[in-house]
């Protein structure tokens, strides 16, 4: 069942990058139209962090034999904490409903 869906895959990033095109301008480098900067902000790095953490929790069902949405809830959970999570509290009220 993998090697269809991954040919599927394969054909439709084609399309959309024919669609699309390059997604650089041309004449000009991505680091010439980009300034200098980190490639993650804090954020985005804790988010990751979370969201490993999360898989790897995923991973290892069979050794905790947690249900799969206990670790989703912990690492959603985790992303609220204050001073560990990379959302605050009225950021996430203001976003969701």
């Amino acid at each position: 069942m993998a090697v269809p869906y991954y040919a599927l895959l394969f054909g439709g990033a084609l399309l959309l990058g024919a669609i699309v095109g390059p997604f650089e301008r041309s004449g000009e480098t991505a680091a010439e139209s980009t300034p200098k900067r980190h490639p993650f902000s804090a954020a985005e790095i804790k988010t990751l962090a979370v969201l490993a953490a999360t898989l790897a929790l995923w991973l290892t069902d069979w050794l905790h034999r947690l249900s799969p949405a206990v670790p989703a809830l912990i690492g959603g959970g985790t992303l609220l904490l204050p001073g560990v999570g990379a959302l605050s509290w009225k950021t996430f009220e203001a976003k969701l409903s």
